[in-house]
C-alpha cells in the first residue's frame, strides 16, 4: 500500500469460541493472601504479606511477598487458579526477587516449583533446594506467570 492509497480489507477467521467480558487488559490485581493456604510462618508481618494475581485469558501473573517469623523448614502457598497440564512435568520458577532466611540473604537465588495441574507453589531458599530455618525472620518474594488449566 503506497502513501495516499487505501489498504485492502482484511478478514479475521476464528475457529472456536471467543468469550470476552469487559476489558481484559485493564483488570486490577487481586490480593489472594487471605484466601491462600500459606505454610512456613507462625506470623506474617502486616503490610508485608501479599500474593497478588492477575488473570488475562489463560495466563496468570503472580507477585508475592511473604515476610514474618518462621516456624517451618518448608514454604508453600496456594493460588486461585490451577496450572495447566502440559508436556512439561513441573515448572521451576526462579524468583526474580530474593529469599531471606533467619537473618541473612541466601547465597544463591531462591526458587519456586509449581507442578502441573496444581494450585500449590513450593518455594526453596536457594537453588539446591535446601531447607529453611524454622526460626527467625523469613522472607520469600518474587514474581512469575503461568498458564492456567
Amino acid at each position: 500500500v503506497g502513501i495516499g492509497t487505501t489498504a485492502p480489507a482484511q478478514t479475521l477467521t476464528v475457529v472456536g469460541d471467543i468469550n470476552v467480558t469487559g476489558d481484559i487488559y485493564n483488570k486490577i490485581w487481586t490480593d489472594y493472601y487471605l484466601s491462600s493456604s500459606v505454610v512456613g510462618w507462625s506470623s506474617l508481618t502486616a503490610n508485608r504479606r501479599l500474593i497478588l494475581t492477575k488473570k488475562v485469558g489463560d495466563i496468570v501473573f503472580v507477585q508475592f511477598h511473604l515476610e514474618g517469623t518462621s516456624n517451618s523448614v518448608s514454604v508453600t502457598f496456594t493460588l486461585p487458579y490451577g496450572s495447566a497440564a502440559t508436556a512439561y512435568p513441573d515448572a521451576a520458577i526462579f524468583m526474580s526477587g530474593f529469599s531471606y532466611d533467619n537473618g541473612a540473604v541466601t547465597s544463591t537465588p531462591g526458587r519456586c516449583q509449581f507442578p502441573q495441574s496444581s494450585t500449590t507453589v513450593t518455594c526453596y531458599k536457594d537453588s539446591t533446594n535446601a531447607a529453611w530455618t524454622a526460626s527467625g525472620t523469613k522472607i520469600v518474594a518474587g514474581q512469575f506467570f503461568y498458564q492456567a488449566a
